[in-house]
């Protein structure tokens, strides 16, 4: 199934001189994901600090909400998402279908330059990207070249694999998220014999909420390095594979 089977005909039938700046304000729209990490870390961070100086019992918020937070990396399931969604928020992989169609308009199947218009507008408004060193950057770059070029010319059955297995790939959010939810039950866990083991818990909320709010976080630099992708990133390739459909 091609790109242009992907998007809405709406979409594809946006004038020329408006889908550049159509697809700037795409990049920059907050995922449902980054959305929930924000409301996780911030109600997380206040009802820690209300359990270690207020009420321990509060403790069972921030505990609820590792164990959400692990629920969302592994399922996508999080109580308030249709509420979320209800205010506008979309899955990353619904946006960059959108801004994939677009690109799409001016270029049709042309995975070429789908991933390299993806690279330079990632390097602008990828957060994580911003925030990875630009060798790290680069070597992920070259991986997705790479697996682009050896499906040049495959057999539909092989590029509908390998979509296959980009689905299931885990993205930097899931990663950081369930990395969060392992840090916040283990400081609960020691936080019940002593109230100092809340800050381990608070120092997994505080890193998470950095995250969705700059991209940046004390594992990012790790993780990136061994080879942990954005969605963008992703979807950048899964793109312009269908492209090649």
């Amino acid at each position: 199934m091609g790109i242009s089977e992907q998007v809405d005909q709406a979409i594809l039938q946006t004038p020329a001189h408006q889908i550049r700046d159509r697809v700037d304000a795409l990049e920059q729209e907050w995922s449902d994901s980054r959305w929930v990490e924000a409301h996780a870390a911030a109600v997380g961070l206040l009802t820690l600090g209300a359990a270690r100086f207020l009420n321990p019992r509060v403790a069972l918020v921030p505990s609820t909400l590792g164990k959400l937070l692990l629920a969302h990396a592994v399922q996508g399931f999080y109580p308030l998402l249709p509420v979320f969604h209800w205010l506008g928020a979309r899955p990353r992989a619904e946006i960059d279908r959108q801004r994939y169609g677009l690109e799409q308009r001016l270029h049709p199947r042309d995975p070429v330059h789908l991933n390299n218009s993806g690279r330079r507008h990632g390097d602008r408004f990828d957060r994580v990207r911003r925030r990875t060193a630009p060798e790290v950057n680069q070597a992920i770059d070259l991986k997705i070249e790479a697996s682009l070029e050896k499906m040049r010319g495959a057999a539909p059955i092989d590029i509908r694999a390998r979509l296959a297995e980009l689905e299931k790939e885990w993205d930097i959010d899931q990663v950081i998220q369930s990395k969060t939810a392992a840090l916040v039950n283990l400081g609960l866990a020691l936080g019940g014999r002593n109230r100092r083991g809340y800050m381990l818990a608070g120092l997994g909320f505080a890193s998470l909420l950095s995250h969705a709010l700059t991209g940046w976080s004390p594992p990012l630099p790790i993780l990136r390095r061994l080879g942990f992708r954005t969605r963008r990133e992703i979807d950048r390739e899964k793109f312009a594979l269908l492209a090649m459909l």
